[in-house]
């Protein structure tokens, strides 16, 4: 990455920083995390999730002690205020990095 780039990204991502979005999600993350319980649910959450995605992604099927465990751990999860505001605002970040990504994509053909 040339350093007109990679100072143009660091404008952008500052800039991002000072959003309602960016801030919301800072504070449920930090939240979430604040108890080692919720910091333990998140992490093995994920790595389910990912498993199951990562086996949707190649085309296959999930593993289906993963699926049941990311069911099982999804009630959970959602059960719990601050995990679920996490995950919440971990889905509203991811979404608007893939808008972005998709705005990027469409300039190059402009």
């Amino acid at each position: 990455m040339t350093g007109e780039w990679k100072a143009a990204l660091e404008t952008f991502l500052a800039s991002l920083k000072q959003t309602q979005d960016w801030q919301a999600y800072v504070r449920a993350r930090e939240a979430a995390f604040s108890e080692e319980a919720n910091a333990a649910l998140i992490r093995r959450y994920e790595e389910v999730q990912t498993a199951v995605q990562m086996a949707a992604f190649a085309g296959g099927e999930p593993d289906g002690e993963d699926v049941s465990e990311f069911s099982r751990l999804n009630t959970i999860a959602f059960a719990i205020p601050a995990v679920a505001d996490y995950l919440t605002a971990r889905m509203k970040m991811q979404h608007l990095v893939s808008q972005t990504v998709e705005m990027l994509s469409g300039s190059l053909d402009n």
